[in-house]
């Protein structure tokens, strides 16, 4: 294998020796490479009604799953680029009754342990990644993914700009969390929540690392 060090390493920085083996795995890949990690479990996705309505728009964004369900087999390839640094987000859901709906994201480490997550059209969100070894006062290592706002990517003017968009107005911000459950699987969960409606829209799995190709 490569010396070059992983996409997320710098971002944990000295705390990179904390990850458990799953996590390590997760956030395997490699920039400037064909890396591919395979992660399969099961998602429950819940949102308000004013998320419903609205689903039609963010899915023209590719910013949201736009379906409810439990236990939805999901899985999800996390794969680098020969041209960049980017760590591709490609989550296949298997709803019953409807075709396969593939939802890709690009995260993007910007500074120390500032990422963003870019969807169509440039839209994003900004994020400070933790990797804590607890959770809940528990030995499990665990990554806080907090929120730090939403943006619009324009790199046909500069590679580095961000505009920010106050869209924690109208949606709510983001919180989400990785947990080691076993050393062959993790929990996660993500969550908006908008501090005059509540919850708007949340989803959470299990998900165990199937194939790691670097």
């Amino acid at each position: 294998m490569s010396a070059v060090k992983p996409i997320f390493q710098p971002v944990f920085d000295a705390n990179w020796s904390k990850m458990s083996t799953i996590l390590a795995k997760h956030y395997a890949n490699r920039p400037f490479s064909k890396d591919m990690v395979t992660m399969k479990g099961e998602m429950n996705i819940k949102m308000s009604l004013l998320m419903k309505l609205a689903s039609p728009i963010y899915r023209l964004f590719g910013s949201l799953v736009p379906y409810t369900g439990d236990n939805i087999k999901t899985t999800a390839f996390a794969k680098s680029e020969l041209n960049s640094n980017k760590y591709i987000m490609e989550r296949h859901f298997h709803f019953p009754g409807k075709e396969e709906f593939v939802f890709r994201s690009a995260l993007l480490p910007i500074k120390n342990n500032e990422v963003v997550e870019l969807m169509k059209f440039g839209v994003g969100w900004r994020a400070k990644y933790i990797l804590t070894d607890t959770d809940c006062g528990t030995a499990s290592p665990t990554v806080r993914i907090i929120h730090q706002g939403y943006v619009l990517h324009l790199p046909q003017i500069r590679h580095d700009l961000f505009i920010s968009l106050p869209l924690e107005l109208f949606i709510g911000e983001i919180y989400a969390e990785e947990v080691t459950s076993v050393e062959d699987s993790f929990n996660m969960r993500l969550s908006i929540t908008h501090r005059l409606f509540g919850v708007m829209y949340e989803y959470s799995g299990r998900f165990a690392v199937t194939d790691v190709e670097l």
